[in-house]
């Protein structure tokens, strides 16, 4: 009777784990004829594969843990990220409930007292306490989402203990500035004995937080921040546009808070419009006739107009001037005479004024007619003399 020879189990095991490993790395050609070479009997085979099935079941469910665990983890996260949202949202409508109590008044300080006029201040939030979410999150480079936070909670505590002879206070005040468009406006906020209190700009009309300290926080590219001689925070914005002008303000996070407005005014240079400026215009004599002009700019161009010439100009009153201001030239039954080019002529102030020539023609009443040029002439004895006829005729009849 023969004997059958019996695998020891730490061998069966052995063999588990190598058949393990060749699966993970797809080589089950290679697998199979390995396996046929060590010629196991039925019941051995029945062995290794039920060990091999065991670990791999043992795989699968340690791979479901995991991703369990993984889904708990995300979980957790999203509600941490709803209860900082739902934070941010408090302190969001704290600010608007200051703003419905508090405002700018017409001088440049403000110190939460003396509002008059003005419904959409910022009252006594520290800067970093009005987290617009339109706002922060693109530039925010100084903290993340939870520092911000703990730092509003950190600011607001010990505020009130320094006596108000120690706080920040403004060295000069805030300038109004004009720029042309295009150009690079510059906002110089001044404070002295700042501490360990910050300094934040904000657009006024639209309750933006633009810079809080060093960090910019709008998602306005064309806007910077930087730190001169310790006490000057400057407020630089590249290639100004029209929609840039409107008030700015200079906050300290103070309580109360602290704060200086100043206007940026953005200045165009006129510019004449095709529509609803008139084009040379076929008038009949004795007809009236209405020269249009229409220009933009900042601030709003005066329209002037002159006869390139130098005629003078007849207005509706029965006089004649050399120039006359107006969008709307009218020239009450036209002649021959009123027959020539008009210049719209648009200015204000900033460079260049521009123009635009506008040819008035004249068709005759009649069929013919005879431009008279002078009346008398005279002639010495013996000499010639040209007389000179000048007239149109109207093709049309």
């Amino acid at each position: 009777m023969k004997r059958k020879h019996k695998i020891p189990d730490i061998s069966l095991l052995i063999m588990a784990i190598w058949f393990n490993s060749c699966i993970a790395n797809a080589m089950c050609a290679e697998d199979s004829r390995s396996r046929r070479e060590i010629h196991l009997n039925p019941h051995e085979n029945e062995m290794l594969n039920s060990h091999f099935n065991h670990h791999h079941s043992d795989l699968q469910q340690q791979q479901h843990q995991e991703q369990e665990q993984h889904e708990q983890q995300y979980q957790h996260q999203h509600e941490q990220h709803e209860v900082d949202e739902m934070m941010f949202n408090h302190h969001l409508e704290q600010m608007v409930y200051n703003m419905r109590n508090g405002g700018i008044s017409n001088g440049h300080t403000y110190n939460g007292d003396d509002i008059n006029d003005f419904d959409g201040g910022l009252g006594g939030l520290l800067p970093h306490e009005l987290p617009e979410h339109d706002h922060i999150a693109h530039h925010l480079e100084m903290q993340t989402h939870e520092e911000l936070l703990e730092d509003i909670r950190d600011d607001t505590t010990g505020v009130n203990i320094i006596p108000d002879k120690d706080l920040p206070k403004f060295g000069e005040p805030l300038q109004n500035v004009t720029v042309p468009v295009g150009r690079e406006a510059v906002l110089q906020c001044v404070v002295d004995n700042l501490q360990t209190y910050k300094i934040a700009w904000l657009r006024v009309d639209t309750q933006t937080i633009l810079t809080i300290q060093n960090h910019v926080i709008t998602k306005n590219h064309r806007m910077s921040i930087t730190h001169a001689e310790k006490r000057a925070w400057i407020l630089r914005i590249r290639d100004v546009k029209e929609t840039d002008k409107g008030w700015y303000m200079c906050q300290i996070n103070t309580d109360p808070m602290k704060s200086q407005v100043g206007y940026l005014d953005v200045v165009v240079p006129p510019d004449i419009l095709d529509y609803p400026t008139s084009t040379d215009m076929v008038i009949r004599e004795g007809s009236n006739v209405t020269l249009k002009c229409a220009a933009t700019g900042s601030p709003t161009p005066m329209i002037t107009w002159r006869r390139e010439g130098g005629e003078p100009i007849p207005i509706p009153n029965g006089t004649e001037v050399m120039s006359y201001n107006g969008s709307f030239l009218t020239i009450a039954k036209v002649n021959r005479l009123n027959m020539g080019a008009y210049l719209c002529i648009a200015s204000n102030g900033i460079p260049p004024t521009v123009s635009k020539r506008v040819m008035l023609i004249v068709h005759c009443k009649y069929s013919s007619c005879i431009h008279k040029v002078t009346n008398y002439v005279g002639v010495r004895p013996k000499h010639s003399f040209t007389f000179i006829c000048k007239g149109n005729v109207d093709i049309n009849g």
